[in-house]
């Protein structure tokens, strides 16, 4: 089994002295036009520079630590983020001096795409060339390959929808699921929408919403949908969505908080974009539930992208608003981890993306 988990992280402020520093390091190298800045900044002052994602990685974190007393299982815990204190570099040096020879490094992401497994392999791999070769040579780390597939993450997420639904007062709803969005070039190299339409669906049968046997081959389009009167139905079969209007139910996938230059096509439809043409065209819909199933912890995205943004507009809309949490902290994701940590190091399963993006197997050293 390994010795310790480094759970790897983006980071983010937890106080107002934090935001323009935190903001700095993200921002490096980028050409973002001032005005852009300071709207970013004035997001966060609004929740007095705190993010919720250092927080999520603390309890996630701790309750592996519980676990790994419960279970009288030693295990060391470590977290390093991109562009916050406890920063990537330094808890791999921390690890050095721990001399911590078996290493599991859990990304905060169950997806693969180059803003995600690329960029935390990419990262760690830097980490550890600026440790000493005889430690490297002698240690194994290895990455976990993206879990989208996973039992774990699709019933966590299935999990939130059906406390959320349980809770309504009826009504037809939408379960909407949000990611972020990215490129289109990466997004078809990756596969990221197919990835995403895939947990989507199979989440949605764990909540007992529709037969397995209606997902097994789902339309999954790699070019970016056009918004239209039939946008949902590329992304759904007519069976899945025939199972789910039978309970008053409808789903769609939209993509929220693109950034970058604007002449780069990003991947769509745009959640508000995507709310606002469905309601014009399904006007006995009473309430949204949107499920950030691209993100495994809380964070800016997710507070006031959703949370304000997408929740002002339902509010116009004259639409109900609900949002289900993200499922990182969850128990059934922490049973993951553990599990996970429990392989032999050797054990671990590879990954290949599907598409050109990385052609890379998730184990870093030994090579």
């Amino acid at each position: 089994m390994f010795e310790a988990l480094l759970l790897a992280s983006y980071g983010g402020p937890e106080g107002i002295d934090d935001i323009e520093p935190f903001l700095d390091r993200v921002l490096a190298g980028k050409h973002i036009p001032q005005a852009r800045r300071d709207a970013v900044t004035q997001r966060y002052r609004l929740f007095d520079g705190k993010s919720p994602l250092p927080g999520e990685c603390r309890r996630f974190l701790d309750a592996i630590s519980k676990r790994s007393v419960h279970e009288g299982i030693p295990v060391k815990t470590y977290w390093g983020n991109f562009f916050a204190p406890p920063f990537l570099q330094d808890a791999f040096e921390q690890i050095e001096r721990d001399n911590v020879k078996s290493v599991l490094v859990f990304a905060s992401s169950a997806f693969g795409s180059p803003q995600s497994c690329r960029r935390y392999l990419d990262a760690t791999r830097d980490a550890l060339n600026m440790l000493t070769p005889s430690y490297v040579a002698s240690a194994s780390i290895r990455r976990l390959p993206p879990f989208f597939e996973t039992r774990a993450f699709v019933e966590s997420v299935a999990q939130t929808i059906t406390e959320k639904l349980n809770a309504s007062k009826g009504g037809k709803t939408l379960i909407l699921f949000t990611a972020h969005s990215i490129p289109e070039t990466d997004a078809k190299l990756a596969s990221y929408r197919r990835q995403l339409l895939h947990a989507s669906l199979q989440s949605l049968a764990c909540a007992g919403l529709m037969r397995d046997a209606l997902i097994k081959e789902p339309t999954f389009p790699s070019e970016s949908l056009v918004l239209g009167p039939d946008a949902v139905a590329k992304q759904m079969s007519s069976e899945s969505r025939v199972a789910l209007k039978k309970r008053g139910l409808d789903a769609a996938l939209a993509f929220q908080s693109r950034s970058g230059s604007p002449h780069i096509p990003w991947i769509g439809p745009d959640v508000r974009e995507f709310l606002s043409q469905y309601v014009s065209e399904n006007k006995e819909l009473s309430r949204v539930l949107v499920v950030p199933i691209g993100f495994f912890f809380e964070n800016m995205e997710t507070i006031y992208d959703l949370d304000v943004e997408a929740r002002d507009l339902c509010n116009a809309l004259n639409i109900q608003y609900d949002r289900a949490p993200c499922c990182g902290a969850s128990q059934k994701m922490v049973d993951f981890a553990w599990q996970a940590l429990r392989m032999n190091v050797d054990e671990l399963p590879t990954y290949r993306c599907e598409g050109d993006a990385c052609r890379f197997q998730c184990r870093l050293y030994p090579r």
